[in-house]
């Protein structure tokens, strides 16, 4: 049918427009891609489900760009996904024998014999929502909030994947949704963050997140330029933030390396990540990937700069980090930032007692980055800038 003859109504033009959208990606019936099929292979393993997929949805059928377990191409009609595209935010089906919209498809009463979906809408430019990642199983499950939070993250991960299909224009606002998120509380300790690109897309990234016995914060920064360097970033970033509440603290960054390093190669990049668990008692578990930027401004007295001995992500194949840990007490200071802030003074680490001065004249965490900024906007520089600050008040 040709777009112009199913233009009648708002309705039609609607999907019109998406399926131009869906068309300009050229991803429809080409070969698996090792950058979808890592994340449902992830998906499939954190959510504990047979299936997993990125679907692609067509005018008339599902296309299965990347498939875990039994999931195949089948008519937009049958399947969860077509209804997906429709909506702005998950759909959650916990079983779909109960639910009248599915109970009827060949997908549940035959092969596979599926009863629980959970799927995320994949949006590209534009606002069209061409698609889903989606887990399934063949027997009725719930899915709470905070799993719907963590499809969600994944579903931007593909976004972001996606992006690179169109052109880098709409990278921005991808990585636009995988900034920090509000910082956490803990009580007992103050946080901070300063973010200063000096491009629209940048390759530092900060993220917290708060988990039971306190806070995990992750900075990274991704050695390339402009684009390319912003959508590693988001990139590294959404696999940190998956992996994170999956796998056991000292193997974030392992298991991270493993699932970006091909990209780095590809584009000859490469990352240096810090991750670090906060506890409640005050004790820092960190794993340093190359940052080396850590200092640590004492109550008592003094400061102590914490190098690193394990390499970047991307200079040789299966890098990790090495766990360490760090008490924190009453009144003390840590500092993490990446190698631009030192761009304030002589791009030297000379000058960390000028800083851990500024520390000890600030009365918070967020002075601290406050006056950091000031220096930031009086100079001219050539680097993002990203700096965290934990303190420590009781």
């Amino acid at each position: 049918m040709e777009l112009d003859a199913i233009r009648s109504t708002p309705a039609n033009a609607v999907e019109v427009d998406r399926l131009s959208a869906l068309r300009e990606l050229r991803l429809m019936d080409t070969p698996p891609e090792e950058r979808f099929d890592r994340i449902t292979r992830l998906a499939r393993e954190i959510f504990d489900m047979p299936i997993a997929a990125v679907s692609l949805i067509g005018a008339d059928r599902q296309f299965i760009k990347s498939g875990q377990g039994a999931v195949a191409d089948a008519p937009r009609a049958h399947t969860f996904c077509g209804t997906t595209v429709t909506m702005p935010t998950a759909l959650i089906v916990a079983d779909a024998d109960e639910d009248p919209r599915f109970s009827g498809s060949p997908l549940v009463t035959g092969d596979p014999h599926l009863r629980f979906y959970a799927g995320f809408p994949l949006t590209v430019s534009g606002g069209h929502r061409i698609g889903a990642l989606c887990v399934m199983d063949t027997q009725p499950r719930e899915f709470g909030p905070a799993q719907v939070d963590l499809l969600e993250e994944m579903a931007r991960w593909v976004e972001l994947e996606l992006s690179t299909a169109e052109r880098l224009d709409h990278a921005s606002a991808v990585q636009q949704t995988l900034t920090a998120a509000d910082l956490p509380e803990l009580p007992g300790f103050q946080f901070a963050e300063l973010s200063v690109p000096t491009l629209g897309l940048r390759g530092d990234f900060a993220d917290w997140r708060t988990v039971p016995d306190g806070i995990e914060v992750t900075l990274g920064d991704v050695m390339n330029k402009g684009e390319v360097a912003g959508l590693l970033a988001a990139t590294v970033r959404a696999t940190v933030r998956a992996l994170a509440r999956h796998v056991p603290f000292p193997t974030v960054v392992t298991e991270a390396c493993a699932l970006v390093e091909k990209d780095l190669h590809r584009t000859d990049s490469y990352a240096t990540l810090f991750h670090a668990r906060l506890n409640r008692d005050g004790w820092l578990e960190f794993l340093d990937a190359g940052l080396g930027l850590m200092v640590v401004v004492r109550a008592w007295g003094g400061h102590r700069h914490l190098p690193t001995r394990d390499l970047p992500f991307g200079i040789v194949d299966g890098s990790g980090a090495t766990p360490n840990s760090l008490w924190l007490e009453i009144g003390d200071t840590v500092l993490v930032f990446t190698d631009g802030l030192l761009g304030l003074w002589d791009g030297s680490l000379r000058h960390l007692s000028d800083l851990e001065a500024m520390v000890r004249s600030s009365n918070d965490a967020g002075e601290v980055v406050a006056r950091l900024g000031a220096m930031a906007g009086e100079q001219a520089r050539t680097k993002d800038i990203t700096a965290l600050v934990i303190r420590r008040v009781s």
